[in-house]
């Protein structure tokens, strides 16, 4: 909702009130007197300016749906007037997009950036608007037409397409202008640049294993492990971005005689289960203080493991093996 103010001058309308049926420009004198005048708030021009609120936007292109804002930017002005509005019809106050084009996506015009859109907002209200201004019932008294007490001015970065950069900046500068019947510019919106980050989008091509130790016996021991399973954790990325990391961490029950295993909570007594990285043997423990690193690993990152049964203290007891591990990925 606008704010209107109604200010009584009589020593303008030297011209029949019926000479203006429109919103139109501030004039210098109109100005002076607003602004002797307590309450009224005026300019002749005023300068609106959106910046973002953080310099790095990084965006998950899964998160992110087509449609949906990337990052949201705003402002907040004082009231203030710079349009006056007479006559014995309403007048109209427009918010005029500069030289934007309109994509598929209603209230959302193009960027500079493929992928990226942008919906400019007064208050809750998309732009462009026509405002119309309803004159005051006694004709020798002007409306001069206020910004809301504060007005909100925002700008949603949209998604519009798959096809974003990896590294952007959304250039959208002057992006709409405030004027009445006249067709005289009496405000500018502009919006400072925002940098976009695409990060990397990967998943996981197994997200459930399930390793199978079989049958074994005492036999099967080599000094205090048995049974050895190698299997991967294999990764997909698409998208722009490739990672520049993969980390690799266990998260599991703690043995309770040997912290760095698994413990085993099925029937088999003094075993436990031991992960570790095929090709260096570092150690996976259940509180995921060790981790693997893989750098620069393209699209396709993997990390092939090794499970394997291991003697906790006394003399195993016959019986059967079951542990539930997760692997958690950190990717850069």
């Amino acid at each position: 909702m606008k704010n209107y103010t109604s200010l009584l001058l009589a020593s303008l309308f030297l011209i029949s009130g019926n000479a203006f049926a429109e919103c139109r420009h501030i004039s210098t004198n109109e100005l002076d007197i607003a602004q002797k005048t307590p309450g009224i708030n005026a300019s002749r021009f005023e300068q609106i300016r959106i910046a973002p609120s953080e310099a790095l936007i990084n965006v998950d292109p899964d998160a992110v749906q087509i449609g949906q804002p990337i990052t949201i930017a705003s402002t907040t002005i004082p009231q203030v007037a710079t349009l006056v509005c007479s006559g014995p019809t309403h007048g109209t106050v427009t918010y005029d997009l500069t030289g934007a084009k309109p994509t598929s996506i209603a209230n959302v015009f193009e960027t500079n950036v493929p992928g990226i859109g942008f919906k400019l907002l007064a208050k809750d209200n998309p732009l462009p608007r026509i405002v119309n201004v309803s004159p005051d019932p006694d004709p020798n008294k002007l409306v001069f037409f206020n910004f809301n007490n504060p007005a909100s001015f925002s700008v949603q970065l949209i998604k519009t397409g798959e096809n974003i950069p990896s590294h952007s900046v959304v250039l959208l500068g002057p992006v709409a202008s405030v004027h009445g019947d006249d067709g005289v510019p009496t405000a500018s919106i502009s919006v400072r640049a925002i940098t976009v980050n695409v990060l990397p989008s990967c998943h996981v091509e197994t997200p459930s294993q399930n390793i199978d130790f079989g049958t074994f016996s005492f036999r099967d021991f080599h000094g205090e492990f048995a049974q050895q399973r190698p299997f991967s954790v294999q990764l997909h990325c698409s998208g722009p971005t490739l990672p520049q990391g993969v980390q690799a961490s266990l998260k599991a029950q703690a043995d309770t005689v040997d912290a760095q295993m698994i413990r085993n909570e099925g029937s088999a007594q003094h075993l436990a289960i031991h992960v570790k990285d095929a090709s260096t043997s570092k150690d996976l423990d259940p509180a995921g203080r060790n981790v693997l690193t893989l750098s620069n690993p393209g699209k396709d990152p993997r990390f092939d493991l090794i499970a394997e049964v291991k003697r906790i203290g006394a003399v195993p007891v016959a019986g059967s093996i079951n542990a539930t591990a997760t692997i958690l990925l950190s990717i850069n």
